[in-house]
């Protein structure tokens, strides 16, 4: 999947227009993103060599944009080519929040992470499915592909978290797994765990736009709760401020149950440190900016696995 591939996308698309040579953005872990001009208009060309996970994609955002106040980027066109899938939507305005997160001011920072919560409890009031398990589409209607219950599927998403553990965090493996048998009953109704909605997939120009929706999923609304708090909070510049600022936002949109925080919290906070510290490749995950990687990068997942284990563990002595 290369640039070629990427402008036949852009002329069969718009034969009329001027477009300009694709230019691959940084890669993600399994599309390859373009982006491109025409007529002078910034668009983004995502390529997969599965068409269903980007028609998927394309539905879900459009779905976003049309039920939410979300910005999401406009999707201009989606279809095949080559056998491989193709996504084409406008480039949203505004720098990489990834990179300029950090760089915020304290009070900037704070209404960043509170839209963050925001936009998690609107999605969770607005999309709502039966069972639990990957989201497909059927028609034009996003479906659980292969429905199961939320105790089989939280034990599938901690097991595939837990077998792709390197050797440095393989150790805990069995503690953890201790831990999370003993969690507490938890409301079952099934909401959209968008797996992607972080500062590393968001662009800001003053407001914030929410990009990639690939590969979405369903859970509680507390699990995706707590495993967003992880990774737009954790993730780059932990506080009190910023915690408390992700919450409030998240309650400006839906309710949060006041037994959450002693009950489920704990729990579903583990399987959010177990679920993002090795990627869909298989490789350990790099948080922060700048990227820790290597060691640094293994370190930062073991502390919060042994805060979260201690924290999980000290319910029941």
């Amino acid at each position: 999947m290369d640039s070629a591939l990427a402008r036949r996308v852009l002329t069969t698309t718009f034969p009329e227009r001027r477009v300009s040579d694709p230019s691959a953005l940084r890669a993600g872990n399994v599309k390859r993103t373009f982006t491109a001009t025409v007529d002078g208009d910034a668009v983004v060309v995502q390529l997969h060599s599965d068409p269903a996970r980007l028609h998927v994609e394309a539905t879900l955002t459009r779905a976003v944009g049309d039920r939410t106040s979300l910005r999401v980027p406009t999707v201009r066109a989606t279809g095949t080519l080559d056998g491989h899938g193709y996504l084409l939507t406008d480039r949203a305005p505004g720098e990489d929040l990834h990179e300029r997160f950090t760089a915020l001011d304290r009070s900037e920072r704070r209404s960043v992470v509170a839209t963050f919560g925001r936009a998690l409890g609107e999605l969770h009031e607005v999309f709502r499915f039966d069972g639990h398990g990957p989201v497909g589409v059927d028609g034009d209607d996003l479906v659980v592909e292969t429905s199961r219950s939320w105790a089989a599927w939280f034990d599938h998403l901690t097991a595939t978290g837990l077998d792709a553990f390197p050797e440095a965090l393989a150790d805990l493996r069995p503690r953890i797994e201790r831990a999370l048998a003993d969690r507490p009953a938890a409301d079952h109704r099934s909401t959209l765990f968008p797996w992607d909605l972080r500062p590393g997939n968001a662009r800001y120009d003053g407001s914030v736009t929410f990009l990639d929706w690939g590969g979405p999923m369903t859970a509680t609304a507390e699990c995706s709760l707590a495993k967003t708090e992880y990774v737009v909070v954790d993730w780059y510049t932990p506080s009190p401020a910023l915690r408390e600022a992700f919450h409030d936002g998240y309650r400006r949109s839906t309710t949060l149950a006041a037994d959450y925080w002693g009950e489920r919290r704990p729990y579903y906070r583990l399987a959010a440190v177990v679920r993002t510290a090795v990627d869909s490749r298989g490789v350990v995950t790099r948080p922060g900016y700048p990227e820790r990687d290597g060691d640094a990068a293994v370190r930062f997942h073991r502390d919060h696995l042994e805060a979260t284990l201690a924290a999980v563990e000290s319910r029941t002595e």
